[in-house]
């Protein structure tokens, strides 16, 4: 079943098999029927003879994966024609014209309209034609016998049909799903960035061209490289060449193609220096037909990448473009999607500029304004004057903050400078927590959607509270750095005692629930084993898992 569902049948189009055992069926059963002749002897065995040619000639194109095009799915239409006005000679019409009702599926899964009308309705009329000269004339060339053995050999071919009809209308209810929203996942979640799976749907898609024998992969890509693949299975072997290979596939037309059939390349070499047939991505898929699509999704470009055995033929191309409509539409849902929560952030930005600048930025001021106001008392003990100081400072900070994030002039879809969020926010932690932080970066320039730096920024504050907290640390070293398109922020104790260090780490900060929520929002781990003495733990982002820089 799991192979009828993939496409194929023994190898073969279940329409090409069926059309091809129903044929061989009708020719057996005629041929054996022993049916008595209204024509001459030689006329008898001469139509006999061509009826067996024409069923061994379409057997053995079967085995040649032929027909391929459709005009070749239209002759053998008409070569049927030729095969069912022989049976009809022979005397057997009820049983010719049920062959036709499968060359219709044939025509149907190739992409010819009005399959009906085209593959039936002709030879009816044909033969209902000859059938009326033939009784006008008195040539009793057309002789309609019905015998016992009719009956069965009917009910064989259509069940055999029914059984067809059916694996071909699941196929392309199949490809019709794979439009549907349950194979895409956005998640406007409200505590995490916006996101999408294309998990199912790769899953889905990889099922109708054999499973684990077909491989299906989705990339996305920024400028700086290969953001993320969606796969049915392992991809670590082809992810370098799938990153070299991503510009020249973006060229490829739009619509989902092939872009390598090893069958049709044995046989013309024409195309051996095309840039596309030299791709190393491409050797390495060892599948018989490789079909690739390029395509935009908001800021990403991405290519959708199909290996798999079955025939480059006219159902292949019908299937491909029932495909291309499929990935069209999840994109345009996902960009319309993209495009209502911008809208809505610059809506819900508007209204809490307006409400927090009327209300928490005055109270703010006020309040920091009265706190300088205190300290310039003559009554204040040293050590209280550093500590309202320090207090005011923080305010001031957070204000910073507040109005960057208020402005109205800022395009939230805009990336921003990491580095300078976190050196800002490792000030004002420090200042809360009443330690120091000295902090060290590689980059000075770190982009990064605000959204996301955002994330980085609580984890950043959480990490430094629980150091606070449970490590009882008094003076830190955070340090950031890119590697491996990864950002690293790593957490040094300079204060820590022999005794302290020997703890156990992972019963404190990377205990915290809060942690582990902050990290799962930007996909990031932190790990505390195999770092330099001090080091209380780092936290690996990967910076190309940021979808929200669509």
């Amino acid at each position: 079943m799991q192979t009828i569902a993939s496409g194929e049948m023994l190898g073969k189009r279940p329409a090409l098999l069926a059309l091809a055992l129903a044929r061989v069926l009708i020719a057996s059963a005629v041929l054996l029927q022993g049916r008595q002749a209204a024509m001459s002897g030689a006329a008898f065995h001469t139509i006999q003879g061509l009826v067996f040619l024409l069923a061994a000639l379409a057997l053995a194109g079967l085995f040649l994966n032929l027909p391929r095009t459709r005009i070749e799915f239209l002759i053998l239409l008409l070569v049927d024609w030729i095969f069912v006005g022989c049976i009809t000679l022979l005397g057997a019409p009820v049983t010719g014209l049920l062959l036709l009702f499968f060359d219709e599926i044939a025509l149907r899964v190739s992409g010819w309209p009005w399959t009906a009308p085209v593959a039936i309705v002709p030879p009816i009329v044909a033969l209902a034609g000859l059938w009326w000269a033939d009784r006008m004339t008195h040539l009793s060339w057309i002789e309609l016998q019905v015998l016992p053995s009719d009956v069965i050999v009917w009910a064989i071919i259509m069940l055999l049909y029914a059984l067809t009809s059916h694996f071909a209308s699941r196929r392309r209810a199949s490809l019709e799903r794979l439009s549907d929203d349950i194979w895409i996942d956005p998640i406007l979640a409200s505590n995490q960035p916006f996101s999408y799976d294309f998990t199912k749907w790769i899953q889905q898609l990889s099922s109708l061209f054999g499973g684990e024998r077909c491989i299906c992969m989705l990339a996305l890509s920024r400028k700086n490289g290969l953001a993320r693949v969606f796969s049915n299975g392992p991809v670590e072997r082809f992810q370098a060449e799938l990153t070299k290979g991503l510009g020249i596939l973006r060229d490829l037309p739009g619509g989902l193609t092939v872009v390598r059939d090893r069958e049709r390349e044995r046989a013309d070499r024409a195309n051996a220096d095309d840039p596309i047939h030299q791709l190393h991505l491409l050797s390495l898929l060892d599948h018989g037909v490789i079909m690739a699509k390029p395509f935009e999704l908001g800021r990403q470009s991405g290519v959708l990448i199909l290996a798999h055995d079955q025939p480059n033929d006219a159902v292949l191309a019908q299937e491909a473009r029932a495909i291309d409509q499929a990935l069209d539409g999840a994109i345009q849902r996902i960009n319309q999607t993209m495009e209502m929560r911008r809208a809505f952030l610059t809506e819900a930005r508007e209204v809490a500029r307006r409400d927090l600048h009327d209300g928490v930025l005055q109270s703010l001021a006020a309040l920091r304004m009265r706190l300088l106001t205190i300290i310039q008392s003559q009554e204040l003990a040293p050590a209280a004057n550093a500590e309202i100081r320090n207090t005011a400072e923080i305010i001031a900070l957070e204000q910073a903050r507040l109005r960057s994030l208020l402005d109205e002039n800022v395009d939230a879809d805009q990336p921003v400078n990491l580095f300078e969020a976190l050196r800002l926010c490792v000030k004002t932690t420090a200042l809360q927590w009443e330690i120091d932080v000295e902090f060290v970066s590689d980059e000075t320039a770190i982009p990064m959607h605000r959204e996301s730096a955002n994330n980085v920024e609580y984890l950043l504050r959480e990490v430094i509270a629980n150091a606070a907290r449970h490590s009882g640390s008094k003076e830190l070293r955070c340090s950031l750095a890119l590697r491996d398109h990864n950002l690293i922020i790593s957490l040094m104790d300079l204060s820590a005692t022999p005794a302290r260090l020997s703890g156990d780490f992972h019963n404190g900060p990377l205990s915290s629930h809060s942690l582990r929520q902050r990290l799962s929002l930007v996909n990031g781990r932190a790990y505390s084993d195999g770092l330099q003495t001090g080091t209380l733990l780092a936290i690996a982002i990967p910076l190309t898992y940021d979808e929200a820089d669509l």
